[in-house]
């Protein structure tokens, strides 16, 4: 693990050769752990059992936790066809300035989804979301902090993080049925 970090840091920072993302360092990872295991193996094998139970119930509720938005999350492309065959077609539209929408003319006329694609690269907030019913809605997964380090400028990831860009489909007030 040692070596490994070694050689990311000299090849990234020392020489300048490539960026070391968080998909370049997730393999990493597991060695980490294996060495902190080890590590405190000694010094649990020395706790009463009542404590390491204690201790093993606390890493499961941190593991939980820490697991759970990533597992709850629904990516663009796995909504947006089971969407379409609930509500009829709809007309894209995001909140962010920037990326260009494909045309739908099929469009049930006041049927919006929202922040329904990746939108990289944007210039920044864009037009407010269409006001109305809101039939179904889904964070975005950039809203996920750790997927807006890839990319993503200081300015951006601010924006990301201010801005109301979670996924929905909304029907406008003066459509209603």
């Amino acid at each position: 693990a040692v070596g490994l970090y070694a050689a990311l840091a000299l090849a990234s920072t020392g020489l300048e050769a490539f960026v070391v993302y968080g998909r370049t360092a997730r393999v990493l990872v597991p060695f980490l752990c294996l060495a902190a295991a080890w590590a405190l193996a000694p010094g649990l094998r020395r706790c009463r059992p009542g404590l390491r139970l204690a201790l093993l119930a606390l890493l499961l509720a941190h593991t939980a936790a820490r697991f759970e938005a990533p597992l709850r999350q629904v990516f663009p492309a796995q909504a947006w066809v089971p969407l379409s065959a609930r509500f009829g077609p709809f007309a894209p539209t995001f909140t962010v300035r920037g990326p260009a929408l494909p045309a739908r003319p099929d469009a049930v006329p006041g049927l919006w989804l929202v922040n329904g694609a990746y939108f990289h690269p944007f210039d920044g907030p864009g037009d407010p979301a269409p006001t109305g019913e809101v039939l179904w809605q889904a964070a975005h997964p950039l809203e996920f902090r750790p997927y807006q380090y890839e990319g993503f400028t200081p300015v951006q990831r601010r924006w990301l993080r201010e801005e109301d860009v979670g996924m929905r489909v909304v029907r406008e007030a003066a459509q209603k049925r």
